[in-house]
C-alpha cells in the first residue's frame, strides 16, 4: 500500500510540475487562446502574412525535410563505420 501510496504522490507532483511549467510558457509567450496559438505556430512557419498558404508551407518543410535525409545518407555512405565484430 506504501508503495502505491508513494507511486501516487510522485505522479501528482510531476503532472503539476509540468501544469505549472505550461502555463509559466503560455504566459511568457502571451497566449491566451487556441487561437493565439494558432496564429504564432503559423507565423513561425511563415503561413500569416507572407502570401503562402499552408499547403506550400507544408511542401516547403517536406522538402527541407528530404533534402536534410539525403544529406546526411549521404554522409553516412562515404563515412562507413568500422564493424566492430570484425576486430
Amino acid at each position: 500500500m506504501e508503495a502505491m501510496e508513494a507511486l501516487n504522490i510522485a505522479t501528482l507532483t510531476v503532472l503539476s510540475t509540468t501544469m505549472m511549467a505550461t502555463g509559466g510558457a503560455l504566459w511568457y509567450l502571451d497566449i491566451n487562446s487556441m487561437a493565439e496559438a494558432r496564429k504564432m505556430l503559423r507565423g513561425g512557419l511563415g503561413v500569416d502574412g507572407s502570401g503562402k498558404t499552408e499547403q506550400e508551407a507544408e511542401e516547403e518543410f517536406e522538402e527541407w525535410m528530404a533534402t536534410t535525409l539525403a544529406r546526411k545518407d549521404f554522409k553516412e555512405a562515404r563515412n562507413p563505420k568500422i564493424d566492430q565484430s570484425n576486430l
